[in-house]
């Protein structure tokens, strides 16, 4: 049962033999999680990413041994990274190339070089573009506008980590993708946001020096029976953070420089919205509203149809008829449902999808108001690009 207050303590903190134990798993993973939460300090300190600025219609491209290569001009060939060549074929501006070249992707040394043959005369006919190409260690892993927003992620991770030590948050995990970053602190309690029910509380900062994603701060929730995690709505999206600036205008590095300081400072201030007393008391809200909240297993199968390969809407359609209630809450409820996907994300191995899925459980978990029905409220978010 969740602690009656008896002080000034700010959380109904759970003091149940469960909860015990599962404090005691919580400090395990503490420490079992160094070296993955290192290997991200380790990226972010090291895998600096160096820029040059070039004009669309003066850039070459080329297939190399299956790959692609970018040739900027008076400059070595640089090989593309999927995500950039992803972001090269999308600044064409052409419908459906980023698709064409997907496909042709697979298709070997032929297919490579058809790549580059459409993007070399796309490219020669398109106007005086200026572009941003990020690289490390010879490899492109961003093509970007050139007002891209250039902020330093070692001065964003170290931002992070002071703002959650102020509520003796600890980190918990972490994701070092190519291009892309995650590290995550849960608070060292437990809480009960209903009878039986076991969760920790915690908070996640996701960054990319390459544009794949949105520099975001949320809360994050993980049900501690079966370690299903679900992350809540970034709180940076909330915060208008301006518009873009007008293509004729050019930012001196100094700009960039007291721009990542602003950031640095922003995430500081917002700690509390993810992490504090009160935000904490938010989700555990959340949670009991979506154990009470019903929903049709029928009902979830056109979200499924959307957003889910094949395998996956079978797999998670499964899990959520199944009559397993150790691995999901009991009951056909939409803290069922948030569970499922995060039950599925575990299932995957692939990093970036599992923080998709994940992402995924935490946005069905926070509406909560309705039950579920065709229209699932799992869209695309309104977002303020904190990356432009």
């Amino acid at each position: 049962m969740a602690m009656i207050h008896h002080d000034n303590r700010p959380y109904d903190v759970a003091v149940s033999e469960a909860a015990k134990k599962f404090k005691e798993r919580l400090e395990e993973r503490f420490h079992a999680s160094i070296p993955r939460v290192e290997k991200v300090i380790a990226q972010v300190q090291n895998d600096v990413p160096q820029d040059m600025i070039a004009v669309g219609n003066k850039l070459a491209f080329e297939a190399k041994e299956n790959a692609l290569a970018l040739i900027p001009p008076q400059s070595e060939a640089l090989i593309l990274h999927p995500h950039a060549l992803r972001q090269v074929a999308e600044k064409a501006k052409v419908r459906n190339l980023a698709s064409f070249v997907t496909e042709l992707k697979g298709r070997g040394q032929w297919g490579a070089e058809l790549i580059a043959e459409n993007l070399n005369r796309i490219y020669s006919h398109m106007n005086g573009d200026r572009y941003l190409v990020r690289q490390l260690r010879g490899e492109v892993r961003g093509f970007l506008s050139d007002q891209y927003r250039r902020l330093d992620g070692h001065e964003m991770l170290d931002a992070f980590v002071g703002a959650m030590q102020q509520y003796g948050a600890r980190p918990i995990d972490g994701f070092a993708l190519q291009t892309k970053i995650s590290v995550r602190c849960f608070l060292p309690m437990i809480f009960e946001p209903f009878p039986g029910e076991i969760v920790a509380v915690g908070a996640e900062l996701t960054d990319s020096d390459y544009g794949d994603g949105f520099l975001t701060l949320n809360g994050i929730l993980e049900r501690m029976w079966c370690t299903n995690l679900a992350t809540t709505t970034d709180v940076l999206k909330q915060v208008h953070l301006g518009k873009r600036l007008p293509q004729n205008i050019r930012l001196s590095d100094e700009t960039y420089r007291l721009d990542t300081k602003a950031m640095a400072s922003l995430i500081n201030d917002l700690a509390s919205n993810v992490l504090g007393p009160d935000a904490v008391n938010q989700y555990l809200a959340f949670i009991r509203q979506a154990n009470e909240q019903k929903i049709d297993a029928h009902a979830i199968t056109g979200w499924i149809k959307q957003n889910l390969n094949k395998g996956e809407g079978e797999m998670v359609l499964e899990k959520f008829n199944s009559p397993d209630v150790e691995f999901l809450p009991a009951g056909n409820t939409t803290w069922r449902w948030s569970n499922a996907l995060s039950w599925l994300a575990n299932e995957t191995k692939d990093d970036r999808r599992k923080l998709e899925l994940q992402d995924a459980a935490g946005v069905v978990l926070q509406p909560a108001k309705k039950p579920m029905g065709s229209d699932i409220p799992f869209t695309e978010a309104q977002v303020v690009e904190a990356t432009a």
